[in-house]
């Protein structure tokens, strides 16, 4: 397992992703990441895969206009990080 992936972890139908990583892909520094969250600043969505993407997940977030995105396979392994501006 990647060091990326180590930072995700997964419960049912929810996520928790560290803020260095989550920091890294908005551009912010790791300790700005929870009052961002609070306050709404940044914003998320938490996708589970279906038919041929069962057991994928897409957590994407976003701060203004900047979009950072990761899709983790079954195994829990980050398949894909994006960012777009």
């Amino acid at each position: 397992m990647d060091e990326q992936s180590e930072r995700l972890t997964f419960d049912g139908g929810t996520a928790t992703v560290d803020a260095a990583p989550l920091a890294d892909g908005l551009r912010l520094r790791p300790d700005a990441v929870p009052a961002m969250l609070r306050e709404g600043s940044i914003t998320c969505r938490f996708e589970c895969g279906t038919a041929e993407d069962d057991g994928r997940f897409r957590l994407t977030f976003w701060n203004g206009n900047l979009r950072f995105r990761v899709v983790v396979d079954g195994a829990r392994r980050v398949l894909q990080r994006f960012r777009l501006d």
